[in-house]
């Protein structure tokens, strides 16, 4: 078994962990804001990143924490509707789309890395990466290795 080294604690950091946990690597994270806070609001998700969400595994919590739909419809400045456009799905029996802010798609991900077994370490930066032909040694900015 591997030992990975994820340096960003966001979206794809935290995806990637999941990931690679899931296929038995043993994985740290690090991520430099020892809030782990998240700026930004919400964003729409299409149905590419609800089948791979599926693939994770954590597509239910996520769906729970965000705000699905399988149409988008349109509307004039009178209020009128005047379309209504459906999305396919790539997932049966799940919508299309979804819309979620970024706090809450954040933890979804964060505590589905941690129950996935990988290690979370706030705060922390790589200072320095060694590579020796066998491997990598990484240097953080808390003083481990």
């Amino acid at each position: 078994m591997a030992r990975i080294l994820v340096i960003g604690g966001g979206i794809g950091g935290l995806t990637s962990a999941i990931a690679l946990r899931q296929r038995g690597q043993e994985v740290d994270v690090i991520e430099r804001d020892p809030d782990w806070s998240v700026y930004g609001v919400g964003i729409i998700q299409q149905a590419n990143v609800i089948r791979a969400v599926a693939q994770l595994g954590i597509l239910d919590d996520y769906i729970d924490a965000g705000c699905p739909f399988d149409r988008v419809d349109i509307y004039i400045p009178t209020g009128q509707k005047v379309a209504s456009v459906p999305t396919p799905k790539l997932v049966d029996d799940y919508p299309a789309n979804i819309g979620i802010g970024r706090p809450a798609l954040h933890k979804v991900l964060g505590d589905r890395t941690k129950a996935a077994g990988a290690l979370v370490r706030l705060g922390v930066t790589a200072t320095d990466l060694y590579e020796d032909g066998d491997g990598v040694t990484a240097h953080f900015s808390d003083g481990g290795k």
